[in-house]
C-alpha cells in the first residue's frame, strides 16, 4: 500500500460493524491482499478480527490497525480445520457479538502446476486452501450473520478461475473455480 494510500482517512462507512478477516496478515514483507483488507475495513470504522495460520502475521495487521487507532484481535488458527475455524468464529462473537462482514483471503497455489507433476496430496492441500477454508468459514458464520438480520461475506478468487494465463496453474484454477460456484450457491441461497 502506498504512503499516500495508507494515511488516507476513511469516511466511517463501516462504523459499528465487525469484520472477521480469514488470512489477514501476510506470507512475507510488505503489503498482501489480507492485510490490506483488515486496515481498510478499520480505516471505516469496523472493528477488524484478523486470523492467520501463523500468529505473528495476524499480530502485525491487528497492531497497524491498533496504531492508526482502530480496534483489532489477532487470532491464529487453519482456516482448512473445522475445529480451528469453530473457535475463531467464537472468538469473535465472544469479544464483539456479531460478525457483519466476513471476508475469506486464504488461497495459494501448491506445487500442482499441470497433471503431469500433480499429486493428490498437492489436489488436496491446495482446494483445502482455496475452497475449503472459505467454505467452512462461512458454513461458521452465516447461522450468526441470519440471527442478526444479515451481513456480507467476500470472497477472494483469481482471474486463473476464469481464463488460462499463460501459465500451468491447474489445481489453482480449479481451486478457484470452484470457489466462484460455491459463492454463487452461497449468494442465491441466503439472498
Amino acid at each position: 500500500m502506498s504512503a499516500h494510500l495508507e494515511n488516507a482517512p476513511g469516511r466511517n462507512r463501516l462504523e459499528g460493524k465487525v469484520a472477521l478477516v480469514s488470512g489477514g496478515g501476510s506470507i512475507g514483507p510488505g503489503w498482501g491482499n489480507g492485510k490490506t483488507a483488515a486496515v481498510v475495513y478499520a480505516r471505516e470504522g469496523a472493528r477488524v478480527a484478523v486470523t492467520d495460520w501463523r500468529l505473528e502475521a495476524a499480530e502485525e495487521t491487528a497492531n497497524i490497525i491498533k496504531a492508526k487507532g482502530g480496534e483489532a484481535i489477532a487470532l491464529q488458527g487453519d482456516a482448512t480445520d473445522e475445529a480451528d475455524v469453530a473457535r475463531i468464529v467464537a472468538e469473535v462473537i465472544a469479544a464483539w457479538g456479531r460478525i457483519d462482514i466476513l471476508h475469506n483471503n486464504v488461497g495459494g497455489s501448491g506445487t500442482g502446476k499441470h497433471l503431469g507433476d500433480m499429486t493428490l496430496d498437492d489436489w488436496n492441500a491446495t482446494m483445502a486452501r482455496n475452497v475449503t477454508s472459505a467454505m467452512l468459514m462461512c458454513r461458521e458464520t452465516v447461522p450468526h450473520m441470519e440471527k442478526q438480520g444479515g451481513g456480507s461475506i467476500i470472497n477472494i478468487s483469481s482471474i486463473a478461475s476464469l481464463r488460462h494465463l499463460t501459465t500451468p496453474t491447474a489445481v489453482y484454477a480449479s481451486g478457484k473455480g470452484a470457489l466462484n460456484e460455491l459463492t454463487k450457491n452461497i449468494a442465491l441461497h441466503y439472498a
